[in-house]
């Protein structure tokens, strides 16, 4: 096993959970780690910014759960445009996992990466979620060390984080999914100064408490172009990316030390 296994999701689509999570695997490279990032989110957004258009991989995620074999995921492994950060890249197609007839569907990215020395020589393995908390999710969440809640501060924000703890603690409870899986948290992005959010804020903080992760993520230009110019927030030209870079920087040693609050 790496040294840790972190997942990051949200029932919700809409919250940013794929720049949070690329913003955070770029902050851990950048701080010398070795990344990996696995992309279970079909629309493959991480995906896309890290890999070349016009580069089809030879195998993907998809391929990786078919194969329901140990050390499956090393032939998928490639190199991304981004210094330190490998990746299993996903593919529309890896939609069709959650509706086709499969023996045991949901351990098969566990069963992937068993006796993988390539995912063993990483620092940190970085899970992306999809929006949605099916097959896939449970895939990544069942081979997660911690698994942490992205959300914003807007309406509904509240129950698609208490659904997702609601899935998390479905995965602890059983001793066949992961009973030691950690319910790291929850990182609230898109914050704004605005009355709305406030009220939101105080709203989680009164349901979730110490589960609330500081520093909350900001909106920011420089984190809403990194998918559209596929260049990391830190070699950005956005006044704001000192800032951005900082609170991520941040925010990587907060998750990656022992914080963990359930």
């Amino acid at each position: 096993m790496p040294n840790q296994t972190l997942a990051f999701g949200n029932q919700k689509g809409g919250v940013g959970k794929t720049s949070i999570t690329l913003a955070i695997a770029e902050a851990l490279a950048d701080s010398g780690k070795r990344v990996l990032v696995l992309d279970l989110d079909p629309q493959g957004n991480i995906s896309q910014t890290l890999t070349n258009d016009d580069e089809e991989p030879q195998f993907d995620m998809l391929d990786v759960l078919y194969a329901n074999q140990r050390g499956a995921i090393d032939d998928a492994i490639i190199a991304s445009n981004w210094a330190g950060i490998d990746i299993v890249p996903s593919a529309g197609r890896l939609a069709r996992l959650e509706a086709e007839a499969l023996t045991a569907p949901e351990t098969r990215l566990k069963v992937a990466c068993w006796d993988s020395e390539a995912v063993e020589s990483y620092d940190v393995v970085v899970i992306d979620l999809p929006p949605s908390l099916g097959r896939l999710a449970l895939n990544g969440l069942i081979y997660a060390d911690t698994a942490y809640a992205i959300t914003e501060p807007e309406a509904y924000s509240l129950r698609a984080v208490q659904q997702f703890f609601n899935t998390i603690e479905s995965v602890q409870a059983s001793p066949m999914l992961n009973p030691k899986l950690k319910n790291g948290g929850i990182i609230v992005n898109k914050l704004a100064r605005l009355a709305e959010h406030e009220f939101q804020m105080e709203q989680l903080k009164q349901a979730f408490g110490s589960y609330l992760i500081e520093p909350s993520i900001p909106r920011r230009a420089a984190i809403a172009d990194v998918n559209s110019t596929k260049v990391p927030v830190r070699k950005g030209t956005h006044k704001s990316r000192q800032e951005v870079q900082q609170l991520f920087d941040q925010l990587a040693h907060t998750i990656t030390s022992e914080r963990n609050p359930a």
